[in-house]
């Protein structure tokens, strides 16, 4: 612990010893590691942030504001190639996306067409499996209204320019919903850069994915107190106490 704490900071000390955790259990599933997580919990309970949250945290309304205009720039841009009105098209509707439903990035980034993308009605849904989350709980959500447009949009035309790599070849094959520049499934790491590169530029900071998450579950709880347990669902958490313990 002494060794950890000396050159690590902040929720890097319990995220190490939880990676541990799920290692040992894989290499010695016999053993009872249960005091491992155990004290994991309890090191998380009385751990800090190493930085501040509050001056990054950005309020939804303005985090989907800025996708909005990055896909509007896309739509009407004459000094970019269709290759990049079809990235920064797609970079606006995951910042919206996210800003709406404040999604774990590791859920964002994998849905697909037909599994998790689901088309009902005049509308689409976010279905996600209990053992595709991380608390262990089905998630169905829609896509918002204000978004639909914008999804088919992407879906008719700019993610096609993505799979064909701006018209110059034959269509990628992949049900992934968001693509490359490569016509490729899009990597973790690129989507968060991506996001973090689009909100530095914007508001002067640079707002992770997971900060939507702070973002979403703060706005409630300032502009809608009445309905705080409505940050449960939203953040996919099974008691309101973790919402308000690592988000409020």
């Amino acid at each position: 612990m002494a060794s950890l704490s000396a050159c690590n900071r902040g929720y890097t000390v319990p995220d190490r010893i939880q990676e541990l955790y799920d290692a040992i259990r894989v290499m010695a599933p016999d053993r009872d590691w249960a005091w491992l997580r155990r004290i994991g919990a309890a090191i998380r309970a009385r751990t800090r942030p190493a930085k501040s949250k509050q001056g990054r945290i950005q309020p939804p309304h303005l985090l989907a504001d800025l996708g909005t205009r990055l896909m509007a720039r896309a739509d009407s841009a004459t000094d970019l190639t269709l290759l990049q009105r079809a990235v920064l098209f797609r970079d606006g509707l995951m910042i919206a996306l996210l800003a709406y439903r404040p999604l774990r990035i590791s859920n964002l980034v994998a849905i697909t067409i037909g599994r998790h993308l689901v088309r009902q009605g005049i509308g689409y849904w976010l279905r996600f499996e209990a053992e595709e989350m991380k608390n262990g709980r089905m998630l169905e959500v829609t896509i918002p209204l204000d978004l639909l447009p914008a999804l088919e949009r992407y879906l008719e035309h700019y993610r096609i320019l993505l799979l064909t790599r701006g018209n110059r070849r034959s269509p990628a094959t992949t049900e992934a919903l968001w693509v490359s520049e490569t016509a490729t499934p899009l990597a973790m790491i690129s989507m968060h850069n991506r996001i973090r590169k689009h909100t530095k530029a914007a508001f002067g900071v640079a707002v992770s994915p997971h900060l939507f998450r702070d973002s979403a579950a703060t706005a409630i709880a300032i502009d809608g107190p009445n309905h705080v347990r409505a940050i449960m669902p939203i953040l996919g958490h099974a008691t309101l106490a973790t919402s308000e313990n690592h988000y409020n």
